[in-house]
């Protein structure tokens, strides 16, 4: 099963790789592709990051990689024992995009605990998916398998939102600072989309995810700010603008100010790297 690690294959929309039988340094550096990701860690412990957020790589959790996020293996710790699966695929592998707006929806978290039923799910699934994949054989059974694979996800992920009260308006609030924040980067915009006080919104945000709003909205521009500065050969001043800044040297304040660094540091750093 030869794969590049960056692309899927020109003739397919699905790709599975044995994370201990083919895994190779090359595979795990820092970059983004136009395809989702699932990362299954079966055993063994490491370290990965997904847009700049450091996250644990250990047993019985799942991990989501969407199209455009930046992510990196952190590799110091990675041994023999390391084991578990990656699923590289495209929407189009599907034959509706339920399981994908599901899965993949701005709220979800990148980790998802998988509890102890599920897991015998789940490895049962990735069982046969790999052995399908091995004869390819049927790619439309493949699909049909690996979407009761992500919905078992899912219904994990459910269980567990259920159980910790989240008020709905953080979701509603992720999604309208995805949908805005390019052109509206003040809490006020926000609060009155969501029809509440900018001072209400806050403590619902503190009560909810101990952030505020412009904490989020920040977060969600310095994410963007970083993926086209490692990724794109644009000049800070095309990069303030796309991301709503049409005064670059406020932009490189508002960067450091957030980092330590200046965006041409940051790139820097990142191209040495």
């Amino acid at each position: 099963m030869k794969i590049n690690y960056n692309d899927i294959n020109d003739n397919k929309s699905f790709e599975l790789i044995n994370i201990k039988d083919e895994h190779k340094k090359e595979f795990f550096k820092e970059h983004r592709h136009k395809f989702y990701e699932l990362i299954f860690i079966t055993n063994g412990y490491g370290k990965h990051s997904i847009d700049f957020k450091e996250y644990e790589l250990k047993k019985d959790l799942v991990y989501l990689i969407s199209p455009s996020q930046v992510h990196k293996w952190l590799l110091d710790d990675f041994n023999n024992e390391y084991d578990g699966y990656i699923f590289l695929f495209s929407r189009d592998f599907f034959q509706n995009d339920e399981v994908i707006n599901n899965l993949f929806d701005i709220n979800i978290d990148s980790a998802i605990n998988i509890c102890n039923n599920t897991k015998q799910n789940l490895t049962s699934l990735v069982k046969m998916i790999e052995d399908e994949y091995k004869i390819n054989d049927d790619y439309q059974l493949i699909s049909h398998l690996f979407s009761s694979f992500l919905k078992y996800i899912f219904k994990s992920k459910k269980r567990i939102e259920k159980s910790s009260n989240i008020d709905e308006r953080v979701g509603q609030l992720r999604l309208l600072i995805e949908q805005n924040y390019k052109k509206e980067k003040s809490a006020g915009f926000y609060a009155n989309k969501l029809d509440i006080t900018t001072k209400r919104l806050n403590e619902i945000m503190q009560q909810n995810i101990n952030q505020t709003v412009t904490c989020l909205i920040n977060e969600r521009v310095m994410i963007e700010a970083k993926r086209e500065l490692i990724y794109s050969k644009m000049s800070i001043k095309e990069i303030s603008e796309i991301i709503g800044f049409f005064d670059s040297s406020y932009f490189s304040r508002f960067f450091k100010k957030q980092t330590g660094i200046s965006p041409l540091e940051f790139r820097e750093r990142h191209i040495q790297n």
